[in-house]
């Protein structure tokens, strides 16, 4: 209920920007055949959220960040990302930690999102200006207290915001929030055979 499978499963790529101008799987027609010609060369980028409001939850949750508690939210077209802590740790580290492996593979000793990324799906698109920051963690603990800043308190659009029934998570921390419910699709394709 509420999941619509990838039409390729586990070999599914979203090519974003690409897909639409391919008019493909999941996006709506081209309004104009001539700009197929630029799939290529935009596939992999993706209209994403902005950064406002990023700390907004409902009233009992507190925070968006691990121990807790905290409400959930995902970050980057496809949600891989679980705290606004990941999501700084991720663009100052990236290309200190890459691993040619799939999300839930990463090698022994490494842990996913703090010291293992794996590569992209779309790798021709990867924003050079990040990824190698040198950021300290208590700058990106900075970085995370200034995000939280942009949130504004504005809930018009969810004006029942108070009356959220669901359940605050606790536990953890925002650097591997989420980590407990990553699955290898490697290890998937092999039940399934």
């Amino acid at each position: 209920m509420g999941f619509t499978p990838n039409p390729g499963g586990f070999t599914y790529t979203d090519f974003g920007l690409g897909t639409f101008l391919r008019s493909g799987f999941g996006s709506a027609p081209n309004p104009n055949s001539s700009w197929t010609q630029y799939a290529a060369t935009v596939d992999g980028q993706m209209q994403v959220a902005t950064a406002r409001d990023v700390a907004m939850v409902p009233p009992q949750c507190k925070s968006t960040e691990a121990p807790g508690p905290y409400f959930q939210k995902e970050f980057f077209h496809n949600g891989y990302i679980k705290s606004l802590k990941q999501l700084v740790h991720f663009y100052n580290t990236r290309d200190v930690y890459p691993y040619p492996v799939e999300s839930g593979n990463c090698p022994a000793g490494t842990v996913e999102k703090v010291t293992c990324w794996p590569e992209p799906e779309v790798p021709q698109n990867v924003d050079m200006t990040t990824g190698n920051l040198g950021l300290t963690d208590t700058e990106e603990n900075q970085i995370v207290a200034f995000l939280q800043t942009l949130t504004d308190g504005y809930t018009t659009p969810y004006p029942d915001i108070k009356t959220y029934t669901g359940t605050c998570m606790t536990g953890g921390n925002a650097s591997t929030q989420g980590n407990s419910t990553l699955i290898s699709a490697e290890a998937l394709l092999k039940q399934q055979h």
